[in-house]
């Protein structure tokens, strides 16, 4: 079984290396601000560090766990063309909200990992993200792991 694994870090060592040499950077190894919808940037709450006694109960009944500084989600599909079609859902919410998951994709199961790289830990955003990909989930009918 091969597995497609994505990551979205801005950690240097997973860095595009463009050929022209220093100066060009792949897009996302950039430091993101999300706007509000106010349009004057984020709110500060949403990089503060979540512990695990703050994110539990916003995360009851769905498939994320706070484990360490990620959030990890992990769903059963039909079949590998049904993850696919999750991760397209949930592509375009990342996009939306400006914050990336790294995502794991194998036959008939999905796993997602949310963590704030700016911060290194879970903020609000990868809350918000996680309650977003279960109702994607549920829509599709993914089913928790």
């Amino acid at each position: 079984m091969t597995d497609l694994i994505l990551h979205s870090s801005p950690d240097p060592r997973h860095s595009f290396r463009h050929p022209r040499g220093a100066g060009h950077r792949h897009p996302e190894d950039r430091r993101h601000r999300v706007p509000s919808r106010s349009g004057r940037g984020q709110d500060e709450t949403m990089s503060d560090i979540l512990g695990p006694d703050q994110t539990d109960t916003a995360l009851d009944g769905t498939a994320f766990s706070h484990l360490g500084d990620v959030l990890l989600g992990s769903y059963s599909t039909r079949d590998f063309a049904a993850s696919v079609r999750l991760l397209d859902a949930v592509a375009v919410l990342a996009d939306e909200l400006n914050h990336h998951p790294d995502v794991r994709v194998g036959y008939g199961t999905i796993e997602f990992e949310l963590s704030s790289h700016d911060v290194d830990g879970v903020t609000q955003r990868d809350v918000d993200l996680a309650l977003r990909i279960q109702q994607v989930a549920d829509d599709q009918g993914a089913e928790s792991e």
